[in-house]
């Protein structure tokens, strides 16, 4: 019954942010539906956490979103390492580059200096 519960949430908070990054581009479901060859009620579907979204309208919706599938699979909010990959998202190609180098440079930074260094993790995500 859990595994049930988590799989059903986890496909309304995926419909969310679909329907959010639709929203994000000032798109409409009926037009959306028509570029990606689905109808309105099946988007809406998929928006409502009614239905799953096969890989094939994924691919697709991305590239009508302007966005990369694991955008899909990001939500901002419910963890730090989320709320970063949405900033970085929103962040112009431009300055990518640059800010890669200067968080390589802090993460060089970081192991030179052993008192930082975070706990190790077992298979299970747990700290050791």
């Amino acid at each position: 019954m859990l595994r049930l519960a988590f799989l059903m949430e986890f496909r309304e908070r995926l419909g969310a942010r679909m329907r959010a990054l639709r929203e994000e581009e000032h798109l409409r479901a009926e037009d959306v539906a028509v570029a990606v060859g689905c109808t309105p009620e099946h988007l809406w579907g998929i928006e409502r956490g009614q239905h799953w979204p096969g890989l094939q309208l994924l691919l697709a919706l991305a590239i009508v979103y302007r966005v990369e599938v694991s955008d899909f699979f990001t939500f901002p909010g419910s963890h730090p390492r989320h709320t970063l990959r949405e900033l970085l998202r929103n962040i112009p190609t431009a300055v990518l580059e640059e800010l890669t180098r200067l968080v390589e440079d802090w993460l060089a930074a970081r192991k030179q200096t052993p008192a930082e260094k975070p706990k190790e993790r077992s298979r299970k995500g747990r700290p050791r």
